[in-house]
This record gives structure tokens, sequence and C-alpha cells, in this order.
């Protein structure tokens, strides 16, 4: 098995690269495919080769050069791509697959199922057919990736992994038990963290998770966790040794006898349940009001592989459980799974801090044992870019069967989002990865509808009690609260439903509403040939605009009506919403457009407006995304300056981008972050894709949308979203809420709030940049000059650039995304695709900073800097041996100038390692970001690794050290 392992890691490493080397398994990227010839609608997309077919019937062709030849032989093909609507027909290597109709987003994504090919000679090329099936529309193809195999058992999941067939027989493991519990402060005793995940009905919630933890009692100990009614509770993942019985036990007591509880134990990978045996156990209980235990045990499958989640489920009451336990074999006795147990509570709103308060969190040690116990709390703390910014100690010595309660301090000097790891030094397991942040004080507190900087959010005082933190001002109701969609305000003719309390906690909390009315689709009792009935749309624009006045003085018309409706007939239903809320509320602004993203489009509807748009808005509104967000969205980086100069402009009409947003799985790293993989990557870098895009790279790209938009003149903003997402992260998918794990806050919320500090109330004066490989684009605010650098190319892996402004030394100060003070060379500041902000000294004027701008030098300069690497998942301490005792761990290092953002860098960040006690060498370099280690026999090892970037600046090594002893 590992000799095929090392053959794949192999293969991978050639991708993207011709070669003579013949494989038998091979993963080619279409950004790797080279067009060779092709009819006249095949062009390069972000994603890969979009493939357009207009008419219905129409058929389009590409034949493109491989990155590797492949011998003659029998293969399975898999594609990986979004379909609009084609058939499509294979030729490669003198075989052909006939004809086929390609399903995404169904088990595996976008991959398609194996396609048998028959190749009669060694293939240089492969030629792809589409027809177009829609017999009334036009239809995009966009091939995104190909996989060649001759295997005959394997499959490809979403995750571009290559999954191993399941046994005929599944295996059984009888081998005696290891004794001891798997989940660490199963007692909550020292808080509710190590990546529990919390959900309610529809995700509303006005308190963070942390409120369920209570220190009042429980069944062990003195704390215990309380669930609403309705919730649930997910763990984070853990790895078991699979085929063997475990017990899933849990202490629970309810207030009200009959209350019922669900207990879940579920393999991660249930896509696959149609290949293999892949577990799920679930089982109800009735409970009764006292302490009582549940159990829920069986056989635990290992196919695809054996990384399960635990679930509680509380139905129609509260419930309060404790004690909880995982183990192999049958339900012992309760007991913590160490005599010492750490974990850390906070007292600010999602960890937030702000720079001038005392940056603190209580320690807590619980001691299990009937002696006193003496520990030393290990700690350190990573910011964005992986930097370690400060590490330190605790001597911990707690009484026989008590806690032990301190204080750690977290201030480091900085501003940003950071990654705390604490542990109990030498023991193994004890872990916790802790996300908070620190920003400076908003420009303004309380309510500002002058702001420009808002948010998609929820009516939850606890999420109201973030955003003022992060100086958002503005909440736009349309996802995930849709007080407003028509369809669903007014179900009914006349029959509507008002969220009054929710409008009026929305204020309370300073907070200015932006309310959408309409989406998507319309009240079935308002249908009028296929479009919504015009006297009724302003009817019930009148009724709702009437109730809502009160709390709401900002309307935008349909979300994206360009999805639904013809320009001519939005203008109608502006017109008519016009005038209706004019007569309902004549002081009320009106936002038109709805956040449609073709500047083409906006000015046809202005057309059939006769050319006076500003008789029926006071406002344009845009959904201009991050760059590449959005595959099916033609508008990039240059739709900004679109409107700026089409409508902005020449019309004097107030443009705002009212959705916007960046996905990602956020900033924890370690056993919290929900780490699964069912089988081994086609591409090693795109399993740790999540980690890179966590840290700065969406930040990044946040901030730079943000200062698009801003720059060229827009005069609002709002990120899409903030909602709770604990179903979206447990399932391992990623997401644009700015929350993460522990309701903690994501790099890109802080990288945002840092964006309100700098240019909220500022004026955007469009791109100043005299070079073209750079943006800066310059800001008044209030009198004051502001400006932001970045590098037009992003993907630029290699080169770093300065900018050398004409001031003198003192005038100008730099500061980095998360707000600190970047370290200048005089007038001269280096800058790439994270942004660097300028901000005028000594009264230097607008003007003054444009013309140092407009006249500076921007040159290449060489990376010279190594990326920081650490350890983020591994054994400490000693662990127990067994026969079939398996270790992984996991690495990450970030760049500021390397990353591998798509299979055309995928070896911009490689690694190499070696486990001393095992291996005599060094590993050659790839990219791949953890080892599974099985069958490692008793003694002490030493795990290293280190990083090497695309310039060839190689790390120092991160190095972790555990021993296994046999029982």
């Amino acid at each position: 098995m590992k000799a095929n392992l090392e053959f794949l890691i192999a293969v991978c490493m050639l991708l993207g690269h011709a070669s003579e080397v013949r494989a038998a398994s091979i993963g080619i990227s279409a950004h790797d495919l080279k067009l060779v010839r092709g009819t006249n609608r095949v062009w390069r997309h972000s994603e890969g080769w979009l493939v357009r077919m207009v008419e219905p019937g129409e058929v389009q062709e590409g034949t493109f050069a491989l990155p590797q030849n492949l011998e003659s032989g029998s293969y399975r093909l898999f594609v990986k791509a979004r379909n609009g609507g084609a058939g499509l027909r294979i030729d490669c290597g003198g075989g052909s697959a006939g004809e086929l109709d390609l399903q995404d987003r169904d088990r595996n994504w976008l991959w398609s199922e194996a396609i048998p090919l028959e190749m009669k000679g060694p293939a240089e090329t492969v030629t792809f057919t589409l027809t177009n099936k829609n017999p009334a529309d036009a239809v995009n193809f966009i091939i995104q990736a190909l996989y060649f195999t001759d295997r005959k058992d394997v499959t490809v999941d979403a995750a571009n992994c290559v999954i191993e067939p399941a046994d005929t027989v599944p295996p059984t493991d009888d081998s005696p038990a290891v004794h001891g519990n798997l989940i660490p402060n199963s007692s909550f005793e020292v808080g509710l963290g190590r990546g529990w995940l919390f959900s309610t009905p529809r995700e509303q919630r006005d308190y963070s998770i942390a409120a369920l933890w209570d220190e009042t009692g429980g069944y062990h100990g003195r704390a215990s966790v309380r669930m609403p009614a309705g919730s649930s509770l997910t763990s984070r993942v853990f790895r078991v040794r699979p085929w063997r019985k475990h017990s899933f036990s849990v202490w629970a007591h309810a207030d009200a006898p009959g209350t019922q509880l669900i207990l879940e134990v579920v393999n991660v990978h249930q896509d696959y349940r149609s290949l293999g045996p892949v577990t799920r156990l679930s089982k109800t209980f009735s409970l009764e009001n006292r302490w009582q235990r549940l159990v829920l045990g069986e056989r635990l499958s290992g196919f695809p592989s054996a990384e399960y989640q635990l679930g509680l489920r509380c139905m129609d009451q509260p419930v309060r459980i404790d004690a909880i336990q995982l183990e192999e074999g049958d339900a012992s006795d309760y007991a913590a799974p160490a005599s010492v147990e750490i974990g850390l509570v906070g007292d600010k709103p999602a960890n937030v801090f702000f720079e001038d308060e005392p940056i603190r969190m209580r320690l807590l040690a619980c001691n299990g044992a009937a002696q006193r116990v003496c520990a030393n709390v290990r700690f350190e703390v990573y910011d964005y870019l992986n930097r370690k910014v400060k590490d330190g100690g605790v001597e911990v010595a707690a009484p026989a069967d008590a806690r032990w309660e301190g204080s750690l301090d977290l201030a480091c000097g900085k501003r940003g989002v950071f990654r705390l790891v604490i542990w109990v030094e030498g023991s193994n397991g004890s872990d916790e990865e802790v996300v908070y942040a620190v920003v400076a004080r908003p420009q303004r507190e309380g309510s500002d509808p002058s702001s420009l900087i808002g948010i998609h959010a929820q009516a939850s005082d606890f999420q109201h009690d973030v955003l003022n933190r992060l100086g958002v001002k503005w909440t736009r109701i349309m996802s995930p609260d849709h007080w407003f969609r028509w369809h669903v305000i007014e179900p009914e003719r006349g029959a509507f439903v008002w969220h009054d309390a929710a409008a009026e906690k929305t204020i309370r909390h300073g907070l200015q509403i932006l309310g959408t009315i309409g989406t998507n689709e319309w009240p079935k009792w308002a249908h009028d040939g296929g479009a919504p009935d015009l006297r009724a749309w302003e009817e019930s624009v009148g009724r709702i605009v009437d109730h809502y006045k009160p709390w709401v003085k900002t309307w935008e018309i349909w979300n994206e009506p360009i999805h639904h409706f013809k320009a001519d007939f939005y203008a109608q239903m502006l017109t008519h919403a016009a005038r209706a809320i004019r007569r309902a509320d004549p002081e009320a602004k009106i936002v038109g457009m709805g956040g449609s993203y073709d500047c083409d489009w906006c000015l046809d509807v202005i057309r059939h407006l006769d050319n006076r748009p500003q008789d029926f808005m006071d406002y344009l509104s845009t959904h201009v995304y991050c760059e590449k967000a959005d595959p099916l969205n033609p508008l990039q980086e240059a739709a900004e300056q679109n409107f700026a100069s089409k409508i902005l402009v020449p019309y004097s009409l107030e443009v705002w981008n009212t959705e916007t947003g960046a996905w990602c799985m956020g900033m924890y790293q370690g056993a919290n972050s929900g780490f699964r993989a069912a089988g081994e990557p086609i591409w090693p870098e795109r399993e740790a894709w999540r980690y890179y895009r966590g840290f700065d790279y969406e930040a990044a790209r946040v901030a730079r949308n943000f200062l698009h938009s801003i720059g060229n003149g827009f005069a609002r903003y709002f990120y899409y979203d903030c909602r709770f997402h604990a179903g979206s992260y447990g399932a391992g998918s990623t997401h644009c809420t700015l929350f993460d794990v522990g309701d903690t806050i994501r790099a890109k919320g802080i990288a945002y709030a840092t964006l309100a500090k700098t240019f909220d109330h500022s004026r955007g004066l469009g791109n100043v940049s005299p070079d073209r490989h750079a943006f800066a684009y310059l800001f008044d605010r209030g009198g004051t000059a502001v400006a932001a650098v970045f590098a037009a190319d992003d993907e630029n892996i290699t080169q770093r650039r300065t900018i050398v402004l004409a001031l003198a030394p003192g005038q100008i100060k730099a500061y980095d995304m998360m707000g600190n003070e970047v370290e200048m060379n005089g007038s001269e500041v280096a800058f790439g695709r994270q942004p660097v902000y300028l901000e005028g000294e000594r009264g230097l004027s607008v003007g003054a900073l444009r013309s140092a701008i407009e006249n500076s030098v921007v040159r290449e300069i060489a990376d010279g800097d190594a990326p920081r690497i650490s350890i983020t998942d591994a054994p400490r301490g000693t662990m127990l041996a067994t026969s079939a005792t398996s270790v992984r761990i996991r690495w990450i290092a970030i760049d500021e100038t390397a990353i591998p953002f798509d299979a055309s860098t995928g070896n911009a960040i490689q690694y190499s390692c070696r486990l001393v006690g095992r291996d005599a060498d060094w590993s050659p370099w790839t990219a791949r970001t953890r080892e599974d280690y099985d069958g490692l026999t008793p003694g002490e090892y030493r795990f290293e690794v280190k990083a090497k970037d695309a310039s060839g600046n190689v790390s120092e090594s991160a190095v972790r050290e555990f021993a296994l002893q046999r029982r």
C-alpha cells in the first residue's frame, strides 16, 4: 500500500509538466491543457476551459494537448466539469467514449462517474465534442479537470480524492480494546471548546455557544452543558480504530419527563453509502427528571476512512448533558481522558478585543486525580500569516479533584486575528485551539447612518454585539434573514407576516436596515402570465413600507432582477414600487437595480426610464463579488470601474455594492478544524487549500474587492454574510460567513473591521497608480489623505513590489490589512496581493498624496522570505502502541507571496519531512501536507518538516516529538 501511495505522490509531482513518463494514473488540471485546435467558442476560463453553445443542437469542439503522454490500454476516465446542459463525446488515443450526459452537483459534485475508454494507441491529445441539449437556451460547459486510471475499482470524490473500493466482506478487529475516553474535556469542567458545533432551528439565536456552559453543577464535577429545545451539538472529527465496537455514552437530565434526546455516531463520509458500508448510528432516548446514562454502541466501519462525528439532538424540551464518553468496546464507568485537562474561557463577544482593553482569557485546569498535580501549560500564538508572535508557559498547581483557575495574557502588541494553541506539556491529546482577535475601536460608536460599512446579518443580540465591535453599521435584510421576500411576507393576499421585534432589535443595536423587497419568486396568488402582477406588487410594496417606516428608511427593489426579468419589465416594477414607497413614506430612500451585476442591463433599464433614473431611485445597487468568486459572473475586476464610468459619473447616481463575499473554512488548523480525508488526494495541495484560504488569501480578496468598489466611488458596501453556520462547517463545506468555530471571527472578518476603521466615511477618488502592475486607490476621509496599494497581478508567486513615494520621511505611515504599522524604508513600502494602507501625516493633503503616488516608482523585488511553517495536528508525549497504531501528522506553511491557488501553482509551496526513528532521509519535496504512519513500533520519534516556496526560500524545520510504548 505504501508503494502505491509513493507512486501516486510521484505522479502528482509531475502534473502540469510535459513528460515522456507513462503513468497508469494521472490527474490533469484543465489549466494544463493546451488548445491545439477548436471551434469558435472555446475559451480559457478562470476554472479551466469554457465551451459555449448558443443555439439548440449547436456543436463545439476542442482538441487539447495532454501535459503527459498516455500509453495505449483500457482506462477509466473521470471528468470534472460544470455542465449547463450539454452532451459530451470524448476521443483520445484512437478510442472514443460515446455521447455522455454528465451530471454535476451529485454525489461526487462536479466529477463524472467512470467513463470507459479503450485507447488503441499512445495519446498526446484529447478531443471534447459538445452538443447543446437545451431546446430553448444557450448552455456553458466548463472543463475543470481529468483523471485517467487503469484501475477498475477506484472512484473520485468531490474533494478530488481517489477512493479505494470497499472490501467485499467487511473485516473485523476483535483484538483487545484500548481503554480510555477519546473525547477531551468531556465533562465540560474547563469550558465548552474543543471544536463543538452548535445549531438551532433556522440558526436563529441571540447568544453564543459559550452561553450553553453552566458552572452551577452537573453529573460529574461542577459544570455541564444546557441544550435549548430544538438545538443540536456536533463534535469535531475523531479518527477511531476501524472495524471495532465503540460505545458513545452521555449522562443527561431533563426538566420535563418524556423529553427526547437523539444520540448519533456518524461517519463523516455519508456520501459514499452506495459504495460500501458507511456507518451511521442513531437512537432516540426518552429522558426522566434525573441524571441517567444513555449508551449507543456498535462496530464502526473503516470505509472509506474511520473518521466520525458525534451528535446530540435535543427535541422538544431543554436538556442538560455531562460526562460524555467515546471508547472502544462496551461502555465503562465514566473517566476523563487525562488527569489534568485545560481550557480557555473568554468574556468578549466572539473573542474580539478592543486594543485598549485587557486582552486576557480565563485559563482553567481540572485535576481529576486524588492527589495534587503540578503541570506546565504551554502556549503559542500565531497571526494570520502563521508567524509565531508569542509563546510561553504557565505553571499550574491543581488541588486534588478540583479546578484551578488563572489568567492568560494574550496581548502581543499587534492588531489582527490570532490562532492560540495551548497544551499540557507531555500530555497527548491535551491541545486546545482558540481563535481571537484584537481590533481598534470603530471610528464612531453607536448608530451611524453615514457609514459605508454593511453586512447581511441575522436579528441576533450576539451578532449585533460582535458587529458593533467590528465597526459594521448597516445590515441588508434579504439573506439569511428574509423578512421582506414577497412570497414570505404576504403568502396569501392581504395576510402579512410581520417581523417587528426583529426590526426593533436591529435598530436598538444601532444598525441601519436596508430592506430588500422580493427575490427569486413571488406569491402564487400574484402570478400574471409568468410575471408578477404589477398592480398587486404596487399595493403590497406600499403596505410593507407603511408598516415598517418606524424602523426602515431605505428600500431596495428586488434581489438580482436580472435573473428573472427583462430590462423593460423591471423598469415597470421599479416605477410601480417607487410610486408606492413615496406615497407610503416620503422620507424613504429607494435603491434600484437590486444588485444586478451587468452594467449594460442596468443601462437598458435606465433607457426604459427615459434616462431619468433619479425620478425612480436615489441609489443604484450592484453585486460585484470578489475576483473569481462566482465563475458564472462574467464581471470580475473591471466591474467596479465599469459602473463608475458608465453610471456613477454620467448620471450622478450613487452606486452601492449590496452583496459580495468570499468562501473559506476559517482560521482553525488543528483537531478543531474538522479535517477529513476519504482517500489520497489527486493534487496534494488541494487538500490544504482550505487552510491557505482561511489565513490571508480570502481576507486579501475581500480587502481588494472592497477597495475596487469604494475606491471607484461606490458609496456603500455590504459583505455577504455573517450567519451562524454549524451545519455547513460540520459537513466540511466552505461558507462565506464571518463566523468560525466557537462563534469566533474568521480572518476576513477582521480584515473587514480594519477596512471599516481605515476607510469608513471616505470618498474614493479612483486608481492613481502610475504602473499597470499595481492598483493605488486614493481616498479622501474627511480631509485626511488615505490610499491603498496592492498588486494587480495576484497570481505572481515569486515577486513582490515596492512603491517609492516622492515624500519626505514622516509624511506617510503604512499599515497591513490587519491594521499594524508596516516598517518603511524612508518613503518606500513593499506590497503584494495583500493590500498596504497609506495614511497621510503632518497635514499631508489629498492632492499631495495623489501627486506623490502618480509620480512614484513601482518596481519588482525578489521574494526573500521563507514560508512560516507550523505543525498543526500531531501527537505529543506518550501514546500506547497497538498492532494497528496509526499516527496522523499535519502541517501548513503560509507565505506572503507564494500560494498554491490552482493547479498551475500547485508546487508554489512544497514540503520535505522525516520521522526520525523510522526514516533515514528527508522525503522528496512535494505539496503534501500530511502523513499517515501505520504500524509504528514502540519507541521514541521526532517528526521534522520544512517548507520551500516558489523562489527557493527554505524555512527552518518545525519539530514534534512523541513516543509509543507497549501496553
